[in-house]
């Protein structure tokens, strides 16, 4: 991918400015090549580590609960909503930064343009107000009310996240039904991204 840019690079330094307008001669609102390859870096990189980091939270969590797992296993078509309740339940992203762009009021609190906010996405989605039973992992829980997920770039992320979970969760499933822990799984340290260091288990096609 880098020497792709590279390339890409190269050759817009060999073209001139006018290559980059449109026949109005304003600015093209479509992305360029360099734009399209720097993005599909960025989720390469960052855009996996998460969908990696879902698939093991999926895996711990119907590895601790033989119930959600044998529904998963007896109907595969249902990896996608297990995909959602991961991302409501242990989502690899826990946590958002916002800034305010205008005069706003959360809870009470007045926020004056400008102000850094913290929206702990994993705390939100345990608000017993909003998702009955919280802490229960349940891939029977009603899809309504949705839960927050990031936005912005990473949308891109989640949405690969999604695609790859659901794939590598429908793969398991319907081939390796037998899944089970095998030694003691490690958290990754603390940071933006929420998953496991060490995740052992065993997963086959025969008991």
């Amino acid at each position: 991918m880098t020497r792709l840019i590279e390339h890409v690079q190269r050759r817009g330094r060999r073209e001139t400015p006018a290559t980059d307008l449109g026949r109005s001669g304003t600015a093209s609102d479509k992305l360029g090549l360099e734009e399209i390859a720097a993005v599909c870096r960025t989720l390469i990189a960052s855009g996996l580590e998460t969908a990696v980091c879902l698939i093991g939270n999926a895996i711990a969590a119907l590895a601790a609960r033989p119930d959600q797992w044998k529904t998963l296993r007896t109907a595969p078509h249902l990896a996608a909503k297990a995909v959602n309740e991961v991302l409501r339940f242990d989502p690899p992203r826990q946590f958002l930064l916002r800034t305010a762009s205008e005069q706003a009021e959360v809870a009470g609190h007045a926020l004056p343009p400008h102000s850094r906010v913290l929206v702990m996405l994993a705390a939100a989605h345990r608000d017993p107000h909003r998702f009955p039973d919280p802490a229960r992992f349940d891939l029977a829980r009603s899809a309504r009310p949705s839960h927050l997920t990031a936005d912005g770039a990473m949308e891109l992320e989640i949405s690969l996240a999604r695609l790859v979970g659901e794939i590598a969760l429908w793969a398991l499933a319907s081939r390796l039904p037998q899944l089970r822990p095998v030694g003691r799984a490690v958290r990754r340290p603390g940071g933006a991204v929420s998953g496991f260091t060490h995740l052992p288990f065993r997963a086959s096609a025969t008991a």
